[in-house]
């Protein structure tokens, strides 16, 4: 068998590292990649977004299956136009991708189709967003409606930033932004493999999304991540796959769009453990890839074939996922707040060629022209690690962080160490 991944950061590197371990899988192509994706795969120099190219490609080299989890070659219609052309494709289409891109459309869908989620209101004028933030209760989230890596939603906790943010938005010819109930509970993600019809969870995970320790700073697509959650068991899988899960897929398909890949679903448990649905990603995002992915014993390949078939409810009741518990830790160059050091030797990772459950996945890295590993953007490498308890994980990681050394390194140092308090478990 020939595959191709779409993509070049963190979850195609995992993806493609857990692919792997399928040995009748004879070659794996990316497309474009990255210095640690080739490590395991030949890198093609074709951009995401040049979907012509890509399916000229899958149709010259004989390709059984090429896989689509990058939301941008997503957005672009890779998975329109190689089912056009007849070519095997893992992914949804453009249109079912709109789940995620317009937040305002989710939200609507939501309410319409009574799946439970936070409170809201959507706005296309500042002055009537500005009206309703003067006497909103505080703290509140605002949200942008279209997608913008994590950091189009902001947490307000008084009138005068709220303010500021709606002016900004709107001076950015930003058309609507939605203004949300804060809500407090325990919160998480929960990646879903669903064929349009039927749904098989991957390991649910708890994502840290704010930029700096204590949860503090702007929001991101992620700095760390760990799975499982703790709190997961049969009664509540039973209650989100009923109020969730089935009535989301189900709606999509009355709103004739048949979505076939993975939905990431993110939600937060109420006072009396009920979920609500706070947004949802049309494809695995890069921090439940890395930990969710680690913990999966059964063949990723025959998850995807079947899924693309159709035949996913007719080969899998459930995945077999193991009992370890996996952590994972972003490394940035700059944060989120200083601009990358691009161009900076990233020294260390000869140290882990071998090292067993520990992982180094890369994203915004290339070789140089000594063919050394340098910085090339903000989300460098993310450290990853699996093992039978979740302090050994945790503890791994960090062993593996003080050993990697980059201009500008930066990184959460409280990535699951504060799990002796359960209040970190609150947005």
């Amino acid at each position: 068998m020939k595959i191709l991944v779409v993509g070049s950061g963190f979850k195609e590197n995992a993806f493609i590292w857990k692919l792997r371990q399928n040995h009748g899988i004879k070659k794996i192509y990316c497309a474009p990649g990255n210095p640690g994706i080739a490590k395991y795969a030949q890198c093609i120099d074709i951009k995401e977004n040049e979907i012509e190219r890509i399916a000229e490609f899958a149709e010259e080299n004989n390709i059984d299956l090429t896989i689509a989890i990058s939301q941008i070659a997503i957005i672009w219609g890779i998975v329109n136009l190689f089912t056009q052309k007849r070519l095997p494709v893992f992914g949804p289409t453009k249109e079912a991708a709109k789940i995620e891109n317009s937040k305002s459309f989710l939200k609507k869908f939501l309410h319409k189709n009574k799946i439970p989620t936070c409170e809201y209101h959507i706005f296309s004028r500042a002055s009537q967003a500005i009206e309703y933030a003067k006497d909103a209760k505080y703290p509140l989230i605002i949200k942008y409606d279209t997608r913008s890596e994590g950091r189009g939603v902001f947490l307000c906790e008084s009138f005068s930033q709220a303010q500021n943010i709606i002016e900004k938005s709107f001076e950015s010819l930003c058309k609507s932004l939605i203004i949300e109930k804060y809500e407090q509970g325990r919160i998480f993600a929960l990646p879903i493999v669903t064929d349009g019809y039927n749904a098989v969870p991957l390991s649910p995970c708890f994502i840290y999304k704010r930029a700096l320790e204590g949860n503090a700073g702007v929001f991101t697509s992620g700095m760390g991540a760990f799975a499982p959650i703790p709190y997961m068991d049969a009664m509540l899988e039973g209650k989100i796959a009923e109020n969730i899960v089935f009535p989301i897929i189900d709606a999509l398909v009355t709103e004739n769009i048949i979505f076939s890949g993975i939905l990431s679903i993110e939600m937060i448990l109420d006072e009396k453990d009920n979920p609500k649905v706070m947004g949802i990603n049309s494809t695995i995002s890069d921090m439940e890839a890395m930990v969710s992915l680690p913990l999966l014993d059964t063949d990723l390949y025959s998850i995807l074939y079947s899924t693309t078939i159709g035949a996913l409810g007719d080969e899998f009741e459930v995945f077999d996922i193991n009992n370890n518990h996996s952590v994972a830790v972003l490394l940035t160059s700059g944060g989120y707040i200083n601009d990358p050091t691009k161009g900076a030797e990233i020294m260390g990772l000869e140290n882990f060629e071998d090292e067993e459950d520990l992982y180094i996945f890369q994203s915004d890295t290339k070789k140089d022209i000594c063919a050394e590993t340098v910085v090339n953007g903000v989300k460098v490498l993310s450290v990853v690690s699996s093992a039978a308890t979740l302090h050994r994980a945790c503890s791994s990681v960090y062993e593996a962080i003080n050993e990697i050394e980059f201009k500008s390194k930066r990184y959460r140092k409280d990535i699951v160490k504060n799990l002796v308090k359960e209040d970190f478990l609150y947005l």
